[in-house]
């Protein structure tokens, strides 16, 4: 698996996560890409591994669902 410099091997805490056409979403901290996550409800208190970054990060036990993830400012407006 190849691990991109940005990620580091502290495990970093999401506050905010979505669904989105049936998956679990949350915004990798590492790399700031929105990325799915495997598992069922609750997601809270879940560690998870990014694929691409190779970042980990936990959704905090008492993180927001949201109905859509906010856009990142670094993302061009659709």
């Amino acid at each position: 698996m190849m691990v991109m410099a940005n990620a580091t091997d502290e495990i970093l805490v999401v506050e905010c996560f979505a669904r989105e056409d049936g998956d679990w979403i949350a915004r990798c901290p590492h790399c700031l890409r929105v990325v799915g996550m495997n598992g069922e409800e609750p997601v809270r208190g879940e560690q998870f591994q990014d694929r691409v970054c190779g970042g980990w990060f936990e959704v905090s036990s008492d993180a927001s669902r949201l109905k859509r993830l906010p856009q990142h400012p670094d993302e061009d407006a659709k």
